[in-house]
């Protein structure tokens, strides 16, 4: 009789432990299999991006800005960088035109994180040239002549067509800059009246614009 007792409460216990147990071990499986990158996320990523592009070259910023959004999350999620950075780039480029100049500091600083971190030069030429645009229309002049600069450096030798965009960017710096400061010195002129300096200045700014 106790060795009957003895037997009956072991297989309690057993079976007590299995229930309590069985529980975890079921749950463990479904997070080791979450974790996983799947190409079916890659292909909406890939898609979601394509789409994003369309919306952002119809002028559909919001939808564009959300759809960016929502690839560069999965390109993250897929540990897809290069792609992820791309993203970001868009993201900027759809602030810097709904005029959030902070939030598109933002998303190219990060950008160029990412793509300095994964040696991408082609995009990161990118996203120096549009940190470059974004300085310039904040009239940070100084500021967007070094991100052209950087963009120049990082250009590949055998894109000319990068490198034609950034001289030529590179230039439009460097003619705003001379004729703010042509026209600083003509108001300075005119307001003290020197005739002879005001026309040296109106024959200087002429010859800026020419």
């Amino acid at each position: 009789m106790k060795q009957l007792r003895f037997l009956l409460a072991l297989f309690f216990i057993l079976a007590t432990t299995s229930v309590q147990l069985r529980p975890t071990t079921a749950q463990a499986a479904p997070l080791a299999q979450s974790d996983k990158p799947t190409a079916a996320t890659q292909t909406i990523a890939d898609a979601q991006l394509q789409q994003a592009i369309t919306l952002y070259e119809n002028g559909n910023l919001s939808q564009a800005l959300s759809t960016f959004t929502s690839a560069h999350l999965l390109f993250k999620a897929s540990a897809d960088l290069g792609k992820s950075a791309m993203a970001m780039i868009y993201i900027g480029r759809v602030k810097m035109a709904l005029e959030d100049t902070a939030g598109a500091q933002l998303a190219l600083a990060d950008s160029s994180q990412i793509l300095s971190e994964v040696a991408d030069d082609t995009d990161l030429t990118e996203t120096y040239i549009a940190l470059g645009d974004l300085a310039m229309m904040l009239e940070e002049f100084e500021q967007a002549n070094d991100a052209y600069q950087k963009a120049l450096a990082v250009a590949r030798e055998d894109d000319e067509v990068d490198q034609r965009i950034v001289r030529a960017k590179i230039r439009e710096v460097a003619f705003v800059q001379n004729v703010n400061s042509a026209e600083a010195e003509l108001a300075t002129y005119r307001a003290a009246e020197d005739q002879e300096n005001e026309a040296a200045t109106l024959v200087k700014l002429a010859s800026i614009y020419a």
